[in-house]
């Protein structure tokens, strides 16, 4: 029998033991996880012989927090799992605010792997079950995170609103790490819009305020966003001191900050043409990057990479670093589909509409106003159905947007990385073996994207395929009678 299991055994009460569990699994997660993930079987067998009623809620404890040990083991397809039975144990019991507050984790896994409509789902669900005065920090959470997704979906105007909403909130219940959190994200919303000055003052905001609440590690992000803003301005001395100053605040266990840190400074010294330093921070973001769930942040990683080994004529190792950033990107291509295709949902689909109708009618900030405005939005129903029945019709040319970028996007890279490296071949070296390798994959390339071509030339024999769940693809049928080039 687990250490912690047997301590548990000693809990005579209901209360004892979700007070011993949410001690020893929740506020001591950390320090327990392998422990907890041990004896997850254990302690879920041994709350079988509880009442009911106690047996589902003790069991909602034990799976939620065995899928907090299981995200910070990076296992987040257990996490997601035990997280969805943990919501299913709670939606069985009374207890909603504690709901809430699980069906917002479950959202947090959600955007950990990039699978934003679900997330955007589970926190509107999560909203619908608390008031916001009686959870103004959950629910200034709940605004945050919304403003995160469609930050990531390039919807500036609905992330600044909900980051706004997230600073009245954490401002009024005086969190001034939240409002810094808040803050940091509105000013790369600027950033984003080009808006320097104002993001340069957010930026430096989030920073005061993460340092007053005494969060000093959390200063990180805005640190790099500052370094990036100053990178922008050519200001490059200003961006290397924000950068190393936040490596000086990571800890040992936090490996996005590593990789994300050491990959700027990498870019810096690519820039800066300064290789022996650009390659030592560079291989530490490919170290860190393997232990990560982002593609992304890997797919950087390695076009950074593929850049400063072209630049050191490292060209075999270079062709490498490239073919990899074509897998990574090819690996979040449905993603950048879906991503699409949320921005229209978000904007025209009737649920959403209603979701968001229920939201605004549960607060009573400005409630006559907002009573008005869900009268409006009603009415409006039918209208936008209307919409969505014509976006439809244009999804047909979204899908042979997507069809063409799918399938000349590697072809084209792969010809422009040979070529450079080509052309830097001739001018240093006389290597007649690496230069026919080089022309033949050029050709091979080169024939892919002219056959992909051939099929869009005056074929009109095509049907649709199902891509994913919300994408259709574009079929172009292969004619009986094939047209020379």
């Amino acid at each position: 029998m687990g250490v912690i299991t047997e301590e548990f055994l000693k809990k005579k009460t209901h209360e004892e033991r979700l007070s011993f569990l949410n001690t020893e699994l929740g506020l001591k997660n950390e320090d327990n996880k392998l422990q907890i993930i041990r004896e997850y079987e254990e302690l879920i067998k041994m709350v079988q012989e509880c009442e009911e009623n106690e047996k589902i809620e003790l069991s909602g404890y034990i799976c939620k927090y065995t899928a907090f040990a299981y995200e910070k083991e990076a296992e987040i397809e257990k996490a997601v799992n035990l997280m969805l039975t943990s919501v299913e144990l709670f939606q069985k019991t009374d207890r909603k605010i504690v709901l809430a507050e699980t069906i917002f984790s479950l959202a947090e896994l959600f955007i950990s792997i990039e699978n934003y409509d679900r997330a955007l789902s589970h926190l509107y669900d999560s909203l619908l079950l608390i008031e916001e005065k009686k959870n103004p920090e959950l629910s200034a959470n709940i605004y945050k995170k919304i403003g995160d997704i469609h930050l990531s979906l390039g919807d500036y105007y609905k992330s600044s609103d909900y980051y706004n909403r997230c600073i009245r909130i954490a401002q009024n219940i005086k969190n001034k790490c939240l409002v810094a959190e808040a803050t940091n994200e509105l000013g790369l919303v600027y950033f984003k819009m080009d808006e320097l000055e104002k993001s340069k003052k957010l930026f430096l905001k989030s920073i005061r305020l993460f340092s007053d609440s005494g969060k000093v590690s959390k200063m990180i992000a805005p640190l790099v966003n500052l370094s990036k803003l100053y990178n922008r301005l050519s200001d490059i001395k200003k961006a290397k001191d924000n950068l190393l100053k936040a490596a000086s605040l990571i800890n040992k266990e936090d490996m996005l900050n590593k990789c994300i840190v050491n990959l700027e400074l990498g870019k810096l010294y690519n820039s800066e043409r300064e290789f022996p330093e650009a390659k030592k921070y560079l291989m530490i973001a490919d170290s860190m990057a393997g232990s990560l769930n982002s593609s992304a942040l890997k797919a950087e990683v390695n076009f950074e990479i593929y850049l400063h080994l072209k630049n050191t004529n490292q060209y075999k190792k270079a062709l490498f670093h490239l073919e990899q950033y074509n897998n990574f990107k090819d690996k979040i291509f449905n993603q950048q589909i879906l991503d699409n295709h949320q921005r229209l949902n978000i904007l025209f689909d009737i649920n959403s509409v209603k979701r968001e109708s229920e939201l605004f009618r549960s607060r009573s900030i400005e409630l006559t106003q907002m009573n008005k405005e869900i009268v409006e939005q009603k009415k409006t129903l039918e209208k936008q159905h209307q919409e969505i029945l014509e976006l439809e019709k244009k999804n047909s040319v979204l899908a042979m947007a997507v069809t063409a970028n799918h399938e000349l996007n590697q072809p084209l890279m792969i010809l422009q990385g040979n070529i450079e490296m080509l052309e830097s071949i001739i001018e240093r070296e006389n290597n007649k073996t690496q230069y026919v390798k080089l022309i033949n994959n050029i050709k091979s390339s080169l024939q892919r994207i002219i056959a992909i071509l051939n099929k869009f030339k005056g074929n009109n024999n095509i049907s649709f395929s199902q891509y994913s769940d919300k994408t259709r693809m574009v079929i172009f049928n292969e004619n009986n009678n094939k047209e020379d080039l």
